[in-house]
């Protein structure tokens, strides 16, 4: 089913806003959903997140749900950690 993104939809996940990509969670094998922070709202309903390991992942804006409390919280101690132990130019 695909779904109609409103303005609503767009501004829930402005820059910044942490979200869940729920499509990304598999049983097998087992991944959990992707918690990002959102970087881009792009043309057609697609959303760019980047995840806690600096890397960017493109979605539906309709496969997102806001992050809740406990979410964010594991985002930026897991932001945390990488960027202490990546390496320096």
């Amino acid at each position: 089913m695909v779904r109609t993104v409103t303005s609503a939809d767009t501004a829930r996940f402005e820059r910044g806003a942490y979200a869940v990509d729920e499509v990304a969670a598999r049983e097998s094998p087992p991944v959990s959903c992707w918690t990002g922070r959102v970087q881009m709202v792009l043309a057609g309903g697609w959303v760019r997140i980047i995840l806690p390991h600096a890397v960017e992942s493109t979605t539906r804006i309709g496969d997102l749900r806001a992050a809740t409390d406990e979410e964010r919280a594991v985002f930026d101690a897991a932001a945390v950690r990488y960027a202490e132990t990546r390496p320096r130019l």
